[in-house]
């Protein structure tokens, strides 16, 4: 299978990882991060902004992140996004 970037939940050019939901007023979203072996890695219980910026700081190093994004607590998405290496 072919990997298709969220548009949910995605890297940008520097060494940061956006979360955007336009709809976060309308439902209750939930976000966990995982390892790429699916360890936990933390979870947000409730996402009340429709756009957040995540340090890399809070994700130990570089390299691929499992997610899984909940809406009204279904499973809306399960993807991976990639976080840069800084120089």
């Amino acid at each position: 299978p072919v990997w298709k970037p969220s548009v949910y939940i995605f890297s940008d050019q520097t060494t940061y990882i956006i979360v955007q939901l336009p709809q976060y007023k309308q439902h209750k979203y939930r976000i966990k991060f995982f390892e790429e072996d699916w360890k936990e890695l933390f979870e947000i219980k409730h996402v009340n902004e429709e756009k957040l910026i995540l340090d890399k700081t809070n994700f130990i190093h570089s390299g691929w992140f499992n997610f899984e994004l909940y809406e009204d607590d279904k499973l809306k998405e399960k993807n991976k996004v990639y976080l840069v290496k800084d120089y």
